[in-house]
Order: structure tokens, then C-alpha cells, then sequence
């Protein structure tokens, strides 16, 4: 439609250094900005904490579950990819709602199926 195909990359990009972003989302960086009253430089401090904290969470809890369980059924993957972006949703920095979004459409999918068909 006329824009760079770099555009949508460049937003978020540009988006990763704002500290405000979250607007009271309940998420670990929202909570962390609030306790601290919006001061942005520990903010800064404890970004890239989030960032490896997220990944020793889903290192951790990804190799748990394949070492547990070797042959997986749908409902299983689908869980699992809940998992994934709850994780990252609720422990990243700068995530708010519009994350959250998939998170919410998956469950409610997962609880009619397993309200209803089964």
C-alpha cells in the first residue's frame, strides 16, 4: 500500500525503547514500572534481566516438557503454544494488551472444546 516492507519491523523497534508502553498492564515490567513510580532508568537496568529471565523460563519449562512426555497430542501443542506466549506476554519488557490478544482467543477456544466436545 505504498510503505516500506522495513516499516513494520521499524515500528516495534522503535516501540522496544519506550517505558510507558505497558499502560498498567499486569505484567512483570508493568509492576516493576509502577513500584517505581515510572523511573526510567531502572527500567533500563532491569530490561535486559526480563529479557534473559524469559528465555531461562522457557529453556527451562520447554526442555522439562519434551524430556517428560516424547509423543504429544494436539491439545498438547496447543497448550504448550499458550504457554509460550502467556510466558512471554507476562515476563518481556514493553508487552501490554494487544499481546495478550492470542492468549485470550486460545483459551477460549481450548475451554468450548473441552467444555463441550469432551
Amino acid at each position: 500500500m505504498g510503505r516500506n516492507w522495513l516499516d513494520p519491523i521499524r515500528i516495534y523497534l522503535g516501540q522496544i525503547d519506550e517505558t510507558r508502553i505497558n499502560l498498567l498492564y499486569p505484567n512483570l515490567s508493568g509492576m516493576m514500572t509502577q513500584m517505581n513510580n515510572g523511573n526510567i532508568y531502572n527500567y533500563q537496568i532491569m530490561k535486559s534481566f526480563l529479557i534473559f529471565l524469559t528465555l531461562a523460563i522457557l529453556l527451562t519449562g520447554s526442555y522439562y516438557l519434551f524430556v517428560k512426555d516424547k509423543v504429544w497430542t494436539k491439545d498438547q501443542i496447543v497448550v504448550y503454544g499458550l504457554w509460550i506466549i502467556w510466558t512471554c506476554v507476562m515476563f518481556l519488557p514493553s508487552m501490554h494488551d494487544r499481546y495478550g490478544y492470542l492468549v485470550d482467543v486460545l483459551l477460549v477456544l481450548l475451554s468450548f472444546k473441552w467444555w463441550i466436545i469432551e
